[in-house]
């Protein structure tokens, strides 16, 4: 079996199938001859942007994660390769989900910031407190872009071999949306110990409830040691890989045929192309009139 040829990055394509459609918009077509969808809707200006790339605001930030939490595929559709932004996009969510994931565990973890300024005595002690916790936060921030960008570029590689195209642009376009997967986690981390904190206090309410409360710290304690410490961040990092690895497929299938911007004027061309004369037939004078 001959290995399959790697797609063409400079093909117009149809994005719905995948079929060449340059030498159909030459000819004036309207439709895709392989699925008859309208070529206009494959034109790359029929990706007018997310809400962050239309607008680098917080507003745009905050449509652009739950639109793309709550409607995927229709959301990656309307990526545009024109317009830009992933980079700042993937920053901007790697930063807020390590806030959001080391947050919760301010009162707990190693080295906790909030215990150590009750014992700080001087400015540079308060510095070097917050320049350690900053440094945690961006650590994560880092760790969680590079595993992001790295499912993407791999999931690519399993695209090529479906005949999948995407450019670095597009990938990283893919990666920086999908990261919202880390936020998911976070949300499930800050919903998960509320609710512990929430049971302790109604258990504090009567003598079994705090027994049976402190049984249960003490056998997280307990075997927590013995199981090690990385196992509860790797299965949490694990879990939100899992899920930006989902939205990272989603994005992928669905910017699988995008066409590069420099299609653009092709499509404009076959728009405005004058469309040939309907012809004519005569009447029963023989007055020529439209057929």
């Amino acid at each position: 079996m001959e290995p399959r040829p790697l797609p063409s990055l400079s093909d117009v394509r149809c994005e719905s199938c995948g079929y060449e459609i340059e030498s159909v918009l030459r000819e004036g077509g309207e439709r895709c001859p392989e699925c008859g969808t309208f070529l206009d809707q494959s034109r790359p200006s029929s990706r007018v942007g997310t809400a962050w790339q239309r607008r680098r605001s917080p507003f745009g930030y905050a449509a652009t994660v739950w639109r793309t939490l709550g409607r995927a595929p229709e959301y990656f559709r309307r990526v545009s390769l024109s317009l830009g932004g992933g980079w700042s996009l993937l920053v901007v969510t790697s930063f807020v989900s390590a806030t959001a994931m080391l947050a919760p565990w301010s009162g707990i973890f190693i080295a906790d910031p909030i215990r150590r300024l009750r014992f700080a005595r001087t400015t540079e002690h308060v510095v070097r407190i917050f320049a350690w916790l900053a440094t945690e936060i961006g650590a994560l921030a880092i760790l969680l872009a590079l595993l992001s960008l790295s499912l993407a570029f791999a999931l690519r590689f399993v695209g090529l071999s479906r005949g999948w195209r995407h450019t670095p642009r597009s990938v990283i376009l893919v990666a920086a949306h999908a990261a919202v997967g880390w936020l998911l986690v976070a949300s499930a981390i800050w919903m998960l110990l509320t609710f512990w904190f929430i049971a302790t206090l109604i258990a504090a309410r009567s003598t079994a409830s705090t027994r049976w409360i402190g049984e249960i710290s003490g056998w997280i304690a307990t075997h927590g040691g013995a199981i090690g410490p990385w196992t509860l961040p790797l299965s949490i990092l694990s879990f939100g890989a899992a899920l930006v690895a989902w939205f990272t497929w989603i994005g992928l299938r669905e910017t699988r045929f995008a066409n590069h911007p420099s299609a653009e004027p092709l499509f404009s061309r076959a728009q405005e192309a004058p469309r040939a004369s309907k012809p004519r037939s005569e009447d029963a004078n023989g007055g020529a009139v439209p057929a």
